[in-house]
């Protein structure tokens, strides 16, 4: 099982792209809600979710185009405020890849 992390920062996005693993992709989401979409082509119509802290979604990352469009600044869970080491990365983005 391979696996990659992105702390985002304020005001972060991640265009859009297709993984390199053609497998299915888990994805957990810790820290502030973020707006998560997935699309056919690169510059498709995209389909948009709201993704919370604690939130997971399975999807076709090595298919699809996805990405994150924008980090929803103050959403996160309280206790996420008062932690020194993580209240500078408000968004923590893990994701798995199923074979």
């Amino acid at each position: 099982m391979k696996n990659n992390e992105y702390s985002y920062p304020h005001g972060g996005s991640f265009i859009p792209h297709v993984d390199g693993a053609k497998a299915w992709a888990l994805a957990i989401s810790i820290g502030e809600s973020a707006i998560f979409f997935t699309c056919e082509t690169e510059k498709g119509e995209r389909t948009r979710m709201r993704i919370d802290s604690g939130d997971a979604i399975i999807f076709k990352g090595g298919m699809l185009y996805h990405g994150v469009e924008e980090i929803l600044p103050g959403t996160a869970p309280k206790f996420w405020y008062r932690n020194e080491e993580i209240r500078y990365s408000p968004c923590l983005h893990s994701t798995f890849y199923l074979n």
